[in-house]
C-alpha cells in the first residue's frame, strides 16, 4: 500500500511541525497496525482505524486527512471518522480541485502513464491554483531523484 502525506521541506520546519511530526508518527503506527492484523483487507483497516482516530484520546482532535491505496483501492480518511472510497483518482489540498479535474481530462488519452498524466495535472493546478507549487516529491523508491520540477508541456 502506499501512504501519501505531504512534508515541508526542513528548512521550514518549526517547534509546531515537529509536534505534527509526532501526530503523524501517531497515525502511520496505528493505521500500520491495522493493515498488519487485516492483511488482505485494506478497506476494512481503514473503516477499524478511522474508529480508532475518532475515539483515541490524542488524536481525536485532529484535523487531519489521509489518503490510503494499494493495487485496487483508494480510500480517504479524516479525523472526523469519514471513510471514503475513492472510485477512480483524487486530488486533494489547495489544487487539488483544478489537479483532479485536468487528471480526469487526460486519462483518457492513448500514451499517457500514470506518472505523466500526474505531472500534467499538478502543472495545470500550478498555473490555476496561487497555493500550488511545481516542487514535488516523489514517494516512489524507484525514482532517484528527490525532488524536480515537471518538464513544459
Amino acid at each position: 500500500f502506499f501512504l501519501m502525506i505531504r512534508r515541508p521541506p526542513r528548512s521550514t520546519q518549526s517547534r509546531s511541525s515537529a509536534a505534527s511530526d509526532v501526530y503523524k508518527r501517531q497515525v502511520h503506527g496505528g493505521l500500520e497496525q491495522q493493515i498488519q492484523k487485516y492483511p488482505d483487507q485494506t478497506f476494512k483497516a481503514c473503516v477499524k482505524y478511522a474508529k480508532q482516530w475518532r475515539m483515541g484520546k490524542q488524536l481525536r482532535h485532529l484535523n487531519a486527512m489521509l489518503l490510503v491505496v494499494d493495487k485496487d483501492l483508494i480510500v480517504e480518511l479524516d479525523g472526523t471518522g469519514n471513510v471514503l472510497e475513492i472510485p477512480q483518482l483524487i486530488g486533494i489540498g489547495s489544487g487539488g480541485a483544478f489537479a483532479e479535474c485536468a487528471a480526469r481530462a487526460l486519462l483518457d488519452i492513448e500514451g499517457f502513464t500514470a506518472e505523466d498524466i500526474a505531472l500534467k495535472a499538478m502543472k495545470i493546478a500550478a498555473e490555476k491554483c496561487i497555493y500550488t507549487c511545481l516542487l514535488y516529491t516523489s514517494p516512489s523508491p524507484r525514482d532517484r531523484q528527490k525532488s524536480r520540477m515537471p518538464s513544459s508541456a
